[in-house]
């Protein structure tokens, strides 16, 4: 199962938190500050709104050069000023001239403050050799948030089907496997390219990382099967027959796979009751499936042809609209 998180700041505006959930991410991370001195001005107006969709909050701060447990200090009263860090998905953000001396003070000082609430490094191995010397951040959190890019732009669980398993292996800073992998920067959310992100499990999974007793495990990477239904914006990723299975939902909820998002906030509760039939359709249809499989002889092939899962696809949804 794969459960899809965003993360944003100044550069997004005054895009919609509301739209954002309702496209099916779980979790929204928000830049809050800077260095020692900056504060992302978008922050404060952000936040409440994610606490108010009902994704789970989260906050970032990206380090720079110089006292970096100065800057856990200004990160951390930024966001106990909105009831954080208890229940928030934390990130250090390494990508710029802050090495690994900040780092540590940084971490040293936010596990005083937060009573060893659990944090993600961001980084990427285009960045964390060279400005790190090889530094084992794993022993600063066992939680990685890796990036690395796929070709081209599109909506999240569309450009996902192009990340390859090897690519939740890190490489670098001693994680054997990364916790979240940001796969785009150029993922179409409520009418903007952002960041798009995934966790290799469910939501409740993900809240683990948000409490100070956090016990989460290191997720294995699993490829798809054609019964692997997980969730996924704008329908299913590639699992029964190719992208029709997305672009039927997207059709049935108004819209093509273009920039266009079909969500309009007056109708919400009636598409939303809609998709959920759509849903239960789906899954029935995987659940004929897995028995089919185990139950065939162990020398019988089962063979579904393209055509014959797309017109079990087509079926569910025509019933789920009705």
């Amino acid at each position: 199962m794969v459960t899809w998180l965003v993360d944003i700041s100044n550069w997004q505006g005054d895009i919609s938190i509301e739209q954002i959930a309702s496209e099916g991410y779980s979790a929204c991370v928000c830049k809050a500050t800077e260095g020692r001195d900056y504060k992302d001005p978008w922050f404060d107006t952000y936040i409440p709104r994610v606490i108010a969709s009902g994704m789970i909050p989260g906050a970032y701060h990206y380090l720079r050069a110089g006292d970096g447990a100065g800057q856990a200090r200004e990160f951390y009263n930024r966001i106990a000023a909105h009831g954080g860090p208890n229940g928030w998905l934390i990130q250090l953000d390494c990508e710029s001239d802050g090495g690994a001396d900040e780092m540590r003070a940084w971490a040293d000082e936010w596990n005083r403050l937060s009573g060893n609430h659990p944090f993600l490094i961001y980084s990427g191995a285009w960045w964390w050799d060279s400005h790190t010397g090889g530094y084992r951040g794993a022993d600063l959190t066992p939680y990685v948030w890796h990036s690395r890019y796929v070709d081209g732009a599109g909506f999240g669980s569309v450009l996902y089907e192009n990340v390859p398993d090897d690519w939740w292996t890190p490489g670098y800073g001693g994680w054997n496997t990364a916790t979240v992998l940001q796969f785009s920067s150029h993922g179409r959310v409520a009418g903007q390219d952002i960041d798009v992100n995934a966790f290799l499990g469910s939501v409740d999974d993900l809240r683990a990382l948000v409490r100070s007793d956090s016990t989460t495990p290191t997720p294995t990477p699993t490829g798809g099967s054609v019964t692997d239904l997980s969730y996924a914006p704008f329908g299913k990723p590639d699992a029964l027959g190719g992208r029709d299975a997305g672009v039927l939902l997207a059709d049935l909820w108004g819209a093509e796979m273009t920039e266009a998002s079909p969500y309009v906030p007056s109708q919400m509760s009636a598409r939303t009751a809609r998709l959920i039939r759509i849903e239960q359709k789906l899954d029935a249809i995987s659940t004929k499936l897995d028995t089919l499989l185990s139950t065939a002889p162990g020398n019988t092939t089962v063979a579904l042809t393209q055509d014959e899962i797309k017109a079990a696809v087509k079926a569910a949804l025509r019933e789920g609209v009705q």
